[in-house]
Order: structure tokens, then sequence, then C-alpha cells
């Protein structure tokens, strides 16, 4: 009896031990609230996924890589080759401290939701958690290391259809491949050695860089059929794109300059509101009705602009000081309404920009082979609704951000038009290799 009390209280004191044990044992942290503290927990998809563990697999598999390469086992073909060996161990040491400066190994927690905001209108978020106690990075660094107001928007004119804009420090970039460069070669930089036309060129670039495209509906564009491979002519509405990058001074707008000078053919000069606006002379006309491509560059305060026609530079001119700017476009509101636009960069598509993107994937439709006709029609029907999207980047201490609004649930439309996209890439690629004549001893495939 006395036995059958003590195995009694053995087991009940080593029970009280786990119990009380259990409680005080501190639980395993994660970032699962530092991630989903940004995202919207009552919509349509709500995702974490825990980086931790991955993240530790990724630099074991980094290191094991690098030790094979670098062994020195008479197994190892390549380490030994007198020709390879230097140029893979040259490879190998570079490796190493790249992904220790790219900052990947800082990636604590991936968080995505999407949210209905309201009819034909969602937000979708995707947000990138870093963990700051394990130092910097190349990939916190590139795009800024907080949100800012928007000054290109003050330069996209009201007919903007694409624009593609984002903070780029460059520096940072030069920076992590001179740190790389350092480590290898034993102190020995990339940019010390650059020539002066480059340092000077990145020393007045000024961390931001962009793509806009305008469309014109009152002016159409007809490609002629024999152009395309199609039995009518194409008309679609006329476009203008432009190139920008912010710099400080005016040191890159005078290298232009000098080297449009010292050409064949000097550019013309017109003063637009106070800015010199140089056009580029063609030696012959573009023989596309409707299109207009009369280049031109120049510099509004601190942004660099080339553009495809003099309009286009007009329009920018004329949207910088306050006359037709992208923000007094219907889509463009509609999409930002209650957004806050302070970011590092932005992508806007609007819905004129669809239809005339969707004109263009109609003309593949009548050279694909049969078989894949039915993946386009999932790729056309997608785009067919897509009536505008916007996407912002907001990087910071805490990480990285990207809020997007469109009409379309991205998150699962997407699946769909990623995956119709890739079945028509890869079905082409196995139709022009079958057609190539390489499989004719084989009989072809299918």
């Amino acid at each position: 009896m006395n036995s059958i009390r003590k195995i009694i209280t053995f087991f009940a004191c080593s029970l009280s031990f786990l119990i009380i044990s259990a409680h005080s044992a501190e639980p395993a942290k994660t970032s699962f609230e530092a991630v989903t503290a940004k995202l919207d927990p009552n919509g349509h998809l709500f995702a974490y996924f825990n980086t931790a563990k991955t993240m530790k697999q990724l630099d074991q598999m980094m290191d094991s890589l690098l030790e094979l390469a670098q062994s020195n086992d008479s197994a190892n073909p390549l380490a030994n080759n007198p020709f390879i060996g230097p140029m893979v161990s040259g490879i190998t040491d570079a490796i190493k401290p790249a992904y220790e400066e790219s900052g990947i190994s800082q990636i604590g927690g991936v968080g995505m939701s999407s949210l209905a905001v309201k009819k034909d209108q969602w937000r979708q978020k995707t947000f990138i958690y870093r963990d700051s106690q394990k130092g910097d990075g190349l990939i916190w660094e590139m795009f800024g290391t907080e949100p800012h107001s928007l000054e290109i928007l003050e330069l996209a004119p009201a007919q903007t259809g694409l624009l593609v804009h984002s903070d780029l420090r460059i520096s940072a970039l030069m920076d992590w491949i001179d740190r790389i460069s350092e480590k290898v070669t034993g102190g020995q930089s990339v940019t010390a050695s650059a020539p002066a036309e480059f340092k000077d060129i990145l020393n007045a670039f000024d961390d931001e860089v962009g793509f806009m495209m305008t469309l014109d509906p009152n002016k159409q564009l007809k490609i002629p059929g024999f152009m395309i491979q199609a039995e009518e002519d194409l008309e679609m509405n006329s476009f203008a794109f432009a190139l920008i990058a912010r710099t400080k001074g005016d040191k890159i707008l005078s290298m232009i300059n000098e080297a449009m000078e010292g050409g064949f053919a000097p550019p013309q000069r017109t003063k637009i509101k106070g800015v010199n606006l140089n056009s580029i002379p063609l030696p012959l006309p573009i023989p596309i009705e409707g299109l207009d491509i009369s280049p031109c560059y120049f510099q509004v305060d601190d942004y660099m602009i080339l553009a495809s026609s003099t309009s286009l530079g007009k329009s920018i001119i004329e949207a910088k000081n306050g006359k037709g700017q992208i923000t007094e476009n219907d889509d463009f509101k509609s999409l930002t309404e209650g957004l806050d636009l302070k970011s590092n960069g932005i992508s806007y598509i609007s819905s004129n920009f669809t239809e005339w993107s969707i004109k263009l994937n109609e003309l593949s439709m009548g050279q694909m082979p049969e078989e894949l006709k039915d993946s386009f029609d999932i790729y056309l029907n997608y785009n067919k609704q897509v009536k505008g999207m916007v996407s912002l980047i907001k990087s910071n201490k805490d990480g990285i951000m990207l809020e997007t609004r469109s009409s379309v649930n991205l998150t699962g439309e997407y699946l769909a038009h990623t995956a119709a996209s890739i079945a028509i890439i890869l079905g082409s690629s196995v139709q022009q290799f079958n057609e190539s004549g390489m499989f004719d001893d084989l009989g072809g495939f299918e």
C-alpha cells in the first residue's frame, strides 16, 4: 500500500512540475503579431508565413554549396580544373558576402490579405517583415527608408495610362557591389576604378526613376495590317511615353547638351513656362499614321525627362504648373480615394490602358495554335475585368509593404491569369520547337 502511495505521489509531483514548467516557460516568439497588424483581418484572404525556419535552412544550404564548391576533393572536377577552378573560386568567394550583404536573411515573416473595400474595388496587402536586429541589407535600402510625398504626381498628365515610378538608391547598390568587391579582392572597389563620367552621373542621380505612358483617345493610331501580319489595319489610341529620373542639379542635362551639340543635329530649343524644351530632329519621319515621334529632353525642377514627343513634353510641363494633372483623372481619383499616397513608389494602370493593351493581345489570337486558344481566352477575360489598378510600395524600418487597389480580386483571379499565362508561354515554346524540325526524326510531339 505504501509502495502504491509512493508511486502516486511521484506521478503527482512530476505532473505538478510539468504544469508549473509549462506555465513558467516563455512561449516561442514569432513575427505573427508584427506582420498581421499590418493586414486586413476580415477580408477574403488572411495569410501568414513564418520564415525563420526557411531562412535557417537557406543559410545551411548556402554553406553546404560553398563547402562543396571549394572542396579540394579529387571527386570535385570543377575545383581541381586549372582553367575553371580559379573562376569557380572567384564566384564562390563572392556568393557568401553578396548573400550576407543582401539583407535576405533579415526577412522575419511574410503576410497577405485581401478585402473588398466597395463594389468593384479590392484592397490587397503584402507585407515583408524585417528583423532589424540582424543589421542592414541591400533590399532594405534600395527603395528608401521612409515613405514620402510623390512629387511625380505633379508631373504626370491627366491622360496618363501607365505610370511606374519608384525610389531606387543606386548609391546603395554600388556600395553593396563595392563591399563585396573589397572582400573578394582584398580592398579593391568597383567604383574607385570606374571612369570619371560614370562617377559624375552616379553622383548626380537622386534616387528616383520612372516611366510613364499617355493615351490620346482623340487621336487614332493606324498600324498597317502588313506590319502586324493581319488582314486589316489596326486602329487604336495614339500613345507617347517618357523616361524620368530625379537628379541633383543640372549636371546630367549639361552632359546631354554637350553630347548633342557635338553630334550631327543639335537640338532645337523652345522656352515653355520657363523650361527649355530641347527637341531632337529625326532624319526620317515614322511611316505610321497618327504616331507622333518627335523626341525631346528637358529638366523640370529636379526631374530630368526624355519624352517620345514634344506634345507630351509640353503636357508634362503644363501638369507641373497645375494644369491637367493625373490627380484630376476620374479613374485615378476613384482608385486612390481614402488611400495615403505617401510611399516610396507607385504603379498605376488606367482602364483606357487596359483596353489598349487588350487590342494588342488580341492580335496574337489568330497566330495561336488551336490548343492554346482556351488558355488565351482566360488571359483576355481576366484583363477585360481590370478597370484600373494602383499599387504603392512603402519601406521603413519594420519592412516593406505593397498595397494595391484594383477592380478585381488579385489573389483569386490573378492565380488563374498566371496559370493561363504560363500555359501560353510553355505551349508556344513547345509549338515552336515542334515546328522547328528538330524532332522530325522522332515523329514530333504534342
